[in-house]
């Protein structure tokens, strides 16, 4: 029998690649263009984290070259490969909007691009032209005696200010990013608020969408990506909600307890230790000059929750920083500006 089909645990991986395009094409701006030296140490640079990092399953974020990608994963052993999206192309080079992808050891049985559903417009308040900033990516893996899994790749709207057309221009052509008077002030705050409600409801759509799948399949799902923003803010309480942990779950009926919930995977993890810590020990997996936030994560359905029945559990959790908190500026000037997360997950024993 195939070893991998014996496998009772799995190491499940997040990285963003940050401008993973192939030269001579161009990222954002025309003159974004790496060199053929710089290219091939991104490459390398990748394959040597891909290689730390010995994961069946590995999602990525802002994939600009997925056609590239797809090659060396190869290599690397991972025969399974998905990328449903395309980023969109100006002039031929310049690439913007990246997308995302999935690498997998193991057998992908089924894969699609989540939209949203239009009946939910009507409930969620949503206009008739919401989108996602990014689609999620859903893709079913056998993964050995844990059977089928279902992953979700996402990466959700940016901290950026989200500016209204006629503010476009004014702002975006000023050299200094900071407010030089009210207005634009004002008009930062609003852009502001209008991303963190964008990622509000991309998050509310994400979970009516995949509330809706697991009552059909039953089975475990895996949310995993880059969110942006830490969990803990209001946009992504919708996941938490119904967690015998969540504050408003006194008020739930026990109908609410077999409704899909997820849970950080770095918490349960913890759970098996001394959770005083908690907090100030999670490493950051993005840097804004000194300023580290948790902003990558892997988040497990009801059946990694051991108080909510759960048969799956979190045995390890690792952030892969090593090129941001102490870089090689020869190896890790072109790696990606976040830390790879990952976990092994297997069945409780």
């Amino acid at each position: 029998m195939n070893r991998l089909n014996c496998a009772s645990t799995f190491n499940i991986s997040t990285l963003n690649l940050f401008n993973y395009l192939q030269p001579p094409n161009a990222f954002y701006q025309f003159d974004n263009i790496y060199s053929d030296t710089e290219w091939q140490r991104k490459v390398t640079w990748l394959s040597n984290c891909i290689n730390e990092l010995q994961s069946d399953v590995i999602a990525f974020q802002e994939v600009f070259s997925p056609d590239i990608l797809k090659q060396p994963l190869n290599q690397l052993g991972y025969p399974h490969f998905v990328c449903l999206d395309s980023p969109s192309v100006r002039d031929g080079y310049q690439y913007s909007d990246p997308v995302l992808a999935l690498a997998s050891k193991h057998p992908i049985l089924d894969a699609q691009l989540l939209t949203a559903d239009r009946t939910l417009f009507h409930h969620q308040d949503l206009t008739q032209d919401f989108q996602f900033s990014r689609q999620p990516l859903l893709v079913s893996i056998q993964l050995g005696q844990l059977g089928i899994i279902d992953f979700v790749v996402v990466h959700f709207k940016s901290q950026r200010p989200t500016l209204t057309p006629p503010d476009i221009h004014q702002v975006t052509s000023k050299t200094n990013p900071g407010c030089t008077n009210e207005n634009d002030c004002t008009e930062n705050i609003m852009g502001i608020w209008r991303s963190a409600s964008q990622r509000g409801f991309e998050a509310n759509v994400l979970y009516s969408i995949l509330s809706q799948f697991r009552a059909k399949t039953c089975r475990p799902c895996i949310i995993l990506g880059d969110f942006n923003q830490t969990i803990s803010s209001i946009e992504f309480d919708c996941f938490f909600a119904l967690s015998p942990q969540h504050p408003s779950h006194r008020n739930r009926n026990d109908e609410s307890l077999n409704q899909l919930h997820f849970y950080d995977s770095w918490e349960l993890y913890c759970e098996q230790f001394d959770s005083a810590n908690l907090q100030w020990s999670r490493p950051a997996t993005h840097y804004y000059g000194a300023m580290g936030k948790v902003l990558d994560y892997i988040l497990l359905s009801n059946e990694f929750a051991p108080n909510s029945g759960g048969y799956l559990s979190v045995n390890q959790y690792h952030t892969y920083d090593e090129h941001i908190i102490n870089p090689n500026y020869q190896t890790d000037h072109l790696s990606s500006d976040h830390a790879a997360v990952r976990i092994e997950i297997g069945i409780i024993k």
